[in-house]
């Protein structure tokens, strides 16, 4: 099957310890299991921004801090919550409505930065997450449907927990259309690539 590549998105990221993604590998197969094609199309982290370039190791170390001071700040103990579900539009999507695909997954709390903007130098910030949310699935506009305002019966619930443990790193990510497919969608494979990561300071 031939395959045409969109341009790829490059992102700053948030990814938890493995043991936070084994929960929520299980979400994503009960996704999947649900009909949600796209449980597999993006990789298990929190976007934090889309960026023209990525961020050296100096930046990434930064934010890393950074994002550790905020979850200890206001007597904080360095927890992340992660829940309940939320969905959030991807920043720089194709098309006349700008965007082509939204996220779904785990809201983060914590105090961590609706806005990602000064935590990351910006000659490198396109654009930061409205809200930072870990995937559990890729949706376009046909699946927003079912999770916008009330999520239709039987959605699997989505699960909460709280993780301290977690790394920042760049994200490199490319859809996948294949021949047939037109629109303002492409279809549910990709391709990533994520850099080196930098962990977030012990509490």
């Amino acid at each position: 099957m031939k395959i045409h590549n969109p341009p790829f998105f490059r992102f700053v990221v948030l990814i938890p310890h493995r043991d936070s993604q084994r929960v929520l590998g299980d979400y994503r197969r009960r996704l999947f299991a649900a009909g949600f094609d796209g449980a597999w199309s993006f990789p298990a982290m929190a976007p934090l921004a889309l960026v023209s370039r990525p961020c050296d190791p100096g930046e990434l170390k930064t934010l890393a801090y950074s994002l550790r001071n905020l979850t200890l700040s206001e007597g904080g103990d360095g927890s992340i919550g992660a829940g309940p579900g939320a969905m959030v539009e991807c920043p720089g999507g194709s098309g006349a409505s700008g965007r082509s695909f939204s996220l779904w997954g785990l809201s983060l709390r914590a105090r961590l930065p609706l806005d990602a903007g000064p935590f990351i130098p910006p000659e490198a910030l396109v654009r930061p997450f409205p809200a930072p949310v870990l995937c559990a699935a890729l949706l376009y506009p046909a699946e927003e449907e079912s999770f916008a305002g009330n999520p239709v019966m039987g959605l699997p619930s989505a699960p909460v927990f709280s993780f301290r443990a977690a790394s920042v790193a760049n994200l490199i990510w490319r859809p996948l259309r294949p021949e047939n497919r037109t629109g303002d969608s492409w279809g549910f494979s990709a391709l990533w690539e994520t850099g080196k990561a930098r962990w977030l300071p012990s509490c």
